[in-house]
């Protein structure tokens, strides 16, 4: 007697994700995470579970969760020369509005978690991590001081003083801008406003500017 066979139904092949596939839907995961929840919501079991994948695979891509914040640091520092660059050719523009160029900045921290992260990262002494943040902020001075007109060292001093000043009010802004500004009843964007007229007045002495107007 001869037995039939029965056919069995046919499956797709489970496609392998190449390691940057993998790495880069881990970012997303990690960033998701951070929104979501905050930077001690991202774990290597976490961004695993996002992705649905094992824990061991995550951590062979990336060893620690140390190095998944590492990397997220240096993304979002990515994105934020990005920002910067942009912002530089808004600057050459002589029509240009300068809080068209803080908001790049501010969103740059708010907008994408870096606010939250790079804060958590410096309350728990993890400065090895924001080593990509810090390398990208000082190229992204430089940036800047290419939109600067006649660039002279006085110039350039005051560009890196008006950096100064941006970065830590924009991370400001990032943690508790809103409440602040409501605790000293001024409307929400009053410290972008204010960035935008420094920067005018540092880097601009002799253009006058819809932002001198108060």
């Amino acid at each position: 007697m001869t037995r039939t066979r029965t056919k069995r139904p046919a499956t797709g092949k489970r496609l392998r994700r190449t390691p940057e596939a993998v790495r880069s839907a881990a970012l997303q995961a990690a960033r998701a995470l951070l929104l979501k929840s905050g930077p001690e919501a991202i774990t290597l079991p976490a961004v695993a579970k996002e992705l649905g994948m094992a824990h061991g695979n995550i951590t062979h891509h990336f060893g620690s969760v140390g190095a998944v914040h590492s990397a997220l640091v240096d993304q979002m520092g990515q994105e934020f020369a990005a920002a910067v660059h942009n912002a530089v050719t808004q600057l050459r523009d002589e029509n240009a509005d300068p809080v068209d160029v803080v908001d790049a900045v501010f969103d740059a921290f708010n907008d994408t978690g870096a606010g939250r992260l790079i804060s958590w990262l410096a309350s728990t002494n993890n400065m090895d991590a924001l080593e990509p943040w810090f390398a990208t902020v000082t190229r992204a001075v430089k940036e800047l001081s290419k939109g600067v007109p006649k660039p002279g060292e006085q110039r350039q001093a005051s560009v890196r003083q008006t950096s100064l000043v941006l970065l830590a009010t924009a991370l400001g802004n990032a943690l508790i801008g809103d409440r602040l500004h409501a605790a000293v009843g001024l409307p929400k964007g009053t410290l972008n406003e204010l960035c935008a007229k420094d920067l005018v007045r540092r880097a601009y002495p002799d253009k006058k500017r819809a932002t001198d107007a108060s």
